[in-house]
């Protein structure tokens, strides 16, 4: 399930005559198809998105599915379509599929919690606050920061007031960051595994 360049080829023909599918090389993965389904050297996204479920782990594939889903290039119905084609381990995982993810991180966050047995909402509006990324049970909010957004002095300030006013409201903000959400993962399922256990005991976390 390595990362690297994929690059999809017609099966027969003088570029790649003889290849084989899946076969490696030089940090580059060659998948070899019968049928060239569209015209152009570049993939429609779909086409993409159905390499990168077969190709990489149902995690990932997730990742790109609810991307690309949250960016308007595939429909409801094919990303539907495209979960029921991919095999039995990788089709329990991309059962999770949410039109509401804004970014990656939140991905990957809800996933981890949903696989945990935890009642997770994306996108859920609170009035006075605005939507948050992530409401775990009733009061747990969790934003998963991204690489672009929330790190200048305006969206710094704007977030802090967002804190403070759900802090008012009753509720326990949490902000992760991309890097500790893409880098420091392993350490940060144990911070939420901590956070969760530990939230129990004053308020409805876990469904029923």
């Amino acid at each position: 399930d390595g990362l690297g360049l994929h690059v999809q080829t017609r099966r027969t023909g003088p570029a790649r005559r003889g290849a084989q599918t899946g076969r490696r090389g030089a940090g580059v993965t060659w998948h070899s198809v019968d049928r060239w389904r569209f015209s152009g050297p570049v993939a429609p996204v779909g086409d993409a998105v159905r390499q990168v479920i077969a190709c990489h782990d149902p995690e990932l594939a997730l990742i790109v599915l609810e991307s690309a889903l949250n960016l308007g290039l595939i429909g409801w119905a094919e990303a539907e379509h495209l979960t029921r084609r991919a095999s039995r381990r990788k089709a329990a995982v991309l059962a999770h599929l949410s039109e509401q993810a804004q970014s990656g991180g939140e991905t990957r966050v809800r996933l981890f919690l949903e696989l945990h047995g935890v009642h997770v909402r994306a996108q859920v509006s609170i009035p006075g606050v605005g939507r948050v990324d992530l409401l775990v049970g009733d009061r747990l909010v969790i934003e998963c920061d991204s690489r672009q957004h929330h790190t200048g002095g305006k969206h710094y300030a704007r977030d802090r007031r967002r804190d403070l006013e759900l802090i008012t409201l009753g509720y326990k903000p949490v902000r992760l960051t991309y890097h500790q959400i893409f880098f420091e993962w392993e350490a940060t399922q144990q911070y939420l595994l901590r956070l969760v256990r530990s939230g129990r005991r004053r308020v409805r976390l876990v469904a029923a």
